[in-house]
């Protein structure tokens, strides 16, 4: 009989599910799709981006960015400036107004991890901040073997 995975494996599956149905309803209540929702996050985090550093961000062909960036736009979520001074190159930007919304939208779910974080210690918190470390890697990892092989 094979050895049951280990229960952190458990937890990281039911963390990943939970993360998915979330993200999903997000993208739902902003009137987004799933790669819509990625692309805002992205803008929402480091500002501007070209249509290229966004595809490059989602690992999107510039085909499929195009599709991605209409969505936004249509919805109200970005739009396009200039990005250079000939105006040949643009940007795609998010909308004040939608970072405002979905903020609004994330900050129970920021408020309540904050206040169950609040209950470790310090010393804790750095064992934890370990692991994660070593799951993002091990995931980079994966992920790096597997477009090798692609």
């Amino acid at each position: 009989m094979p050895a049951s995975p280990p229960r952190y494996a458990d937890q990281l599956r039911a963390i990943s599910a939970l993360d998915e149905r979330f993200r999903a309803l997000l993208a739902r209540s902003l009137d987004l799709n799933f790669s819509a929702l990625e692309a805002m996050e992205h803008l929402m985090r480091e500002g501007p981006l070209t249509p290229s550093e966004l595809a490059e961000r989602l690992g999107l062909t510039p085909g499929a960015i195009t599709g991605v960036i209409k969505r936004l736009e249509s919805t109200g979520h970005a739009h396009r400036e200039a990005s250079d001074g000939d105006g040949r190159s643009v940007r795609i930007a998010p909308e004040p107004a939608s970072i405002r919304t979905a903020t609004e939208r994330l900050m129970p779910l920021i408020i309540d991890m904050s206040s169950r974080t609040s209950r470790y210690e310090a010393h804790e918190m750095e064992v934890i901040h370990r692991f994660l470390d070593d799951v993002t890697a091990a995931y980079q990892a994966g992920i790096d073997g597997m477009a090798k092989r692609a």
